[in-house]
């Protein structure tokens, strides 16, 4: 089902070109479908979502949020107008929201808690690859398209090739989303969550910490959407590449650095924090921050040859998977009574601001910054700049407070304050 989310929100980025051409929008409109659109209602639906999953069957939410944003999906392919679109994708954002939560939520009641980070590390995984594979198999259905062969397709013959292929990327989620019934029935202890253990005085002792974790993290996803939403759109701009040859080398660059970045990394961490660096994680956020920006800057501020674009950037993709580290830390620094709202906290801030601020952001200064849409790639750089060392910033000023978190947590009494 990853694979399906991943086709219906990765899609539209191989598709800027001709949705410009025949809808007449700007590049910031492009932004606001690809960010706005999806990213913020994606992140504002997750919490309320969340809830129906502890009161009711994670698979009763799973089928019907993909019965939503696939329809939803297929909807998009008919739009006429920007505001149409912008509707559509609105809708693929809120049926989206139910995925996480839910497959986390069968996840751990069916995985023994020593195997837990192991499943959840491979779920994330899943999303990558499905990720990536949909871009892949995405480009390349959109090159046979483009190309005119001769494919009938019945009540599709007066629709445009982005149109065609948007309603096709659709389908496969309506065929699929029964299969939903085979995951195991939960059941649940209602009314067990107590809402009166003491978040507030948690997070105003951590207030530090937890900003500089949360929000240093949500700079790193304000980059990593901008780059994944815009890259194939730049390498078709910059290169004269076909879409389905910008998709191929898009995933090269991207799937396997990217899942290897999810593996070494969180090795290298783990051991410094069982050598006593309990702040190694936001450690590896400070390096990887500062790192990446630097890579950034020479990639898309200097548009150097296709093989140094490709090769920089698979190392930008390697340092960005730091999700796992994250969330691992966060656990770690929160008492087990606090720790799904905790999480709650840490979604919904970084997605409404790596979703709906990353794609956009890259749109704005292209059109109003840096010269339009021939200076893409140093659009891309500027975001980098501002937002790498904005993360940087904020994964150093909580270095302290990540040490003190580590060193005050603990399972607390219900009913003890927090202190």
């Amino acid at each position: 089902m990853a694979t399906v989310a991943f086709l219906d929100r990765q899609i539209i980025s191989l598709l800027v070109q001709p949705i410009k051409a025949d809808l007449g929008i700007s590049d910031a409109e492009v932004g606001a479908l690809m960010g706005v659109a999806f990213g913020l209602f994606y992140a504002l639906f997750s919490y309320p979502l969340g809830a129906l999953i502890d009161r009711y069957q994670p698979r009763l939410i799973i089928f019907a949020g993909i019965t939503l944003w696939s329809l939803a999906a297929m909807s998009c392919g008919l739009a006429a107008s920007f505001w149409q679109l912008f509707f559509g994708r609105m809708a693929v954002g809120i049926g989206e929201a139910c995925l996480m939560p839910a497959a986390f939520a069968i996840i751990a009641r069916v995985v023994p808690g020593h195997r837990l980070a192991m499943a959840m590390s491979i779920f994330a995984m899943g999303a990558t690859i499905g990720s990536a594979t949909a871009i892949l198999v995405g480009g390349q259905v959109i090159g046979v398209l483009e190309r005119g062969s001769a494919i009938a397709i019945p009540l599709l013959d007066e629709h445009r090739p982005w149109q065609i292929v948007l309603i096709l990327t659709g389908l496969p989620g309506i065929v699929l989303a029964p299969i939903c019934f085979l995951l195991p029935r939960l059941d649940h202890a209602r009314g067990s969550t107590d809402s009166g253990q003491p978040l507030l005085p948690f997070l105003r002792v951590n207030a530090r910490y937890l900003s500089g974790l949360i929000l240093g993290y949500a700079m790193v996803l304000i980059m990593a959407y901008g780059l994944s939403a815009w890259f194939p759109t730049y390498l078709i701009r910059y290169y004269d590449l076909s879409t389905a040859t910008a998709a191929t080398l898009f995933v090269a660059s991207s799937m396997p650095f990217g899942l290897l970045g999810f593996v070494v990394p969180s090795m290298v961490v783990d051991r410094f924090f069982a050598a006593g660096r309990h702040d190694a994680h936001l450690r590896y956020g400070l390096f990887a921050a500062g790192l990446m920006t630097l890579l950034a800057l020479i990639c898309f501020g200097f548009s150097p040859g296709l093989v140094t674009t490709l090769a920089l950037v698979a190392a930008i993709n390697f340092l960005f998977p730091m999700n796992g580290i994250v969330a691992a830390h966060l656990q770690m620094a929160t008492p087990p009574v606090l720790r799904g709202r905790v999480s709650a906290i840490m979604i919904l801030v970084s997605n409404v601001l790596g979703l709906a601020i990353g794609p956009s952001m890259v749109a704005l200064l292209t059109d109003h910054v840096v010269g339009g849409p021939a200076h893409l790639g140093h659009a891309i750089a500027w975001v980098f700049a501002i937002a790498g060392s904005i993360s940087a910033l904020l994964f150093l000023s909580g270095l302290t407070g990540a040490r003190c978190a580590i060193r005050r947590a603990s399972p607390l009494p219900k009913d003890t304050p927090y202190t």
